[in-house]
């Protein structure tokens, strides 16, 4: 059941948090600095069955009463369904999604009110993500950005309330494609989503641990879902602000096609006593190759020997997961209707 609306309210920000202590002080000091009229709207924040100190974090928060904060409790639906029920509970008409491990810049707020003031036909808008704290960034952190258009992340983005509606079929432990998806579903209405860059928020590195890398590759098995359900943009248009759609897969189909090269000219030279310098090579440049997106951030003074051995070990196996994984999705989604537009049959 929707809650109804607040005329007095331009903006409801909901904001998904599972075990955010680490977190929430620095997203709500943040929303403390931003210019623009925050009267205006309402921080709603939605624990999903958080097990540390997220919840006195935010009853402190409460307490202070210097921002317009509620909370609303679920139990472990993950990020999709945590931001819809949020959006259920909104008063206002437009909804931001925002993750809990951001911090709004200061023209964040003015950038959001403008566009809910003259949407200009859009049914929604995407932002800009940028990585802050660089200096802290290693080789097993995760990072996220997004500086051109048409990602769809929802870690920032504006829409209307009625249009926050998530596939149910996405993992709750690998949350992965449910944005394109929920993106894609407006686009094949016939909706537009606007981009602005000066709706600008900051993601600081996550924590460094090795086996992150393992755990994103395993995620890529929602590709296929999205796929089964929208065959033409999904391969046209994810990823497609990297300049070429789906980059990163075709990068580490190269890293397999090396590691299988490798592989077998590493065994028949051991057999002819040739030199092994060539298939050692590419099964070196193979995970150098995988690691090289994350190498691009990471400044040089943070790169430690046995941390990158590590990582080179760790991305030799992240090509062959990630296909792995991607193709396992097709075997498991198989069947899945594509999406049908608003007027025709759908699932």
């Amino acid at each position: 059941m929707e809650t109804p609306l607040d005329l007095c309210l331009d903006l409801s920000i909901v904001v998904p948090a599972y075990n955010a202590e680490a977190f929430l002080d620095t997203l709500f000091s943040s929303f403390l600095t931003m210019t623009g009229d925050s009267r205006r709207c309402e921080l709603i924040v939605v624990n999903d069955g958080s097990t540390d100190s997220t919840p006195a974090i935010l009853q402190r928060w409460i307490a202070k009463a210097i921002i317009p904060l509620r909370v609303v409790t679920t139990t472990g639906l993950g990020p999709g369904q945590a931001r819809e029920i949020g959006a259920r509970q909104a008063q206002a008409q437009w909804v931001a999604l925002v993750d809990a491990d951001e911090q709004f810049s200061s023209g964040w707020l003015s950038a959001a009110l403008a566009f809910v003031e003259n949407p200009g036909g859009a049914v929604g808008c995407e932002g800009v993500v940028e990585i802050c704290d660089r200096d802290k960034i290693s080789l097993f952190t995760h990072q996220t950005q997004s500086l051109k258009p048409r990602r769809y992340l929802t870690a920032n983005l504006i829409l209307k309330r009625d249009q926050v509606k998530f596939y149910q079929d996405y993992g709750r432990r690998f949350y992965f494609r449910e944005d394109s998806d929920l993106a894609f579903q407006l686009l094949e209405n016939g909706e537009s989503i606007a981009h602005n860059p000066e709706l600008l928020l900051y993601h600081p590195p996550l924590p460094a641990v090795w086996w992150k890398p393992i755990r994103l590759a395993l995620r890529y098995q929602y590709d296929a879902l999205l796929a089964y359900r929208f065959p033409r943009r999904y391969w046209v248009d994810v990823d497609v602000q990297q300049g070429i759609p789906h980059l990163r897969l075709l990068l580490l189909l190269l890293c397999i096609l090396l590691q299988a090269t490798g592989a077998m000219l590493l065994a028949k030279n051991m057999a002819t006593n040739n030199s092994l310098w060539l298939p050692l090579g590419l099964l070196i440049f193979s995970p150098a190759l995988s690691l090289a997106p994350v190498l691009l951030y990471v400044p040089p003074q943070q790169i430690r020997l046995v941390q990158l051995s590590l990582a080179l070990l760790v991305h030799q196996l992240v090509p062959l997961l990630t296909l792995g994984s991607w193709v396992y999705g097709f075997w498991r989604h198989r069947g899945e209707p594509p999406y049908q537009p608003h007027g025709q049959d759908n699932k």
